[in-house]
């Protein structure tokens, strides 16, 4: 799954140490590479909503929306600091998104590859 962190600056103090992680991980009996969630101490978000590799995010002039993009030409656009209210789902690109970007602080432009051959 593709996703997206979010570390706050101001509580990074607060993130366990890595032995605190590791000893985690053997409590919850976690796979080799997997680590337990931290967004329970406030310190980390994670944005889902991707199936693949997200490629690209940008944030709102306002910094009230964040929008990503992903490896399956979709396009997710979510409010911040609540990462869970989805605004709004973009899936018109028929081939590979390029690039993204946030127009203002309510657009999302976006630009997919250009057909095999073209010009």
């Amino acid at each position: 799954m593709g996703e997206i962190g979010f570390i706050n600056i101001n509580n990074v103090s607060r993130l366990p140490s890595q032995d605190a992680i590791e000893e985690e991980c053997k409590e919850l009996g976690l796979p080799e590479g997997e680590l337990p969630a931290f967004e329970d101490n406030g310190v980390y978000k994670t944005l889902y909503g991707h199936q693949e590799t997200c490629l690209h995010m940008e944030v709102s002039n306002d910094s009230r929306y964040i929008a990503s993009c992903d490896t399956l030409k979709k396009i997710n656009v979510v409010t911040w600091p609540n990462v869970f209210n989805m605004q709004s789902v973009c899936l018109e690109h028929s081939l590979p998104i390029q690039y993204m970007c946030m127009v203002g602080s309510e657009v999302v432009a976006s630009i997919s590859e250009p057909n095999p051959g073209s010009k």
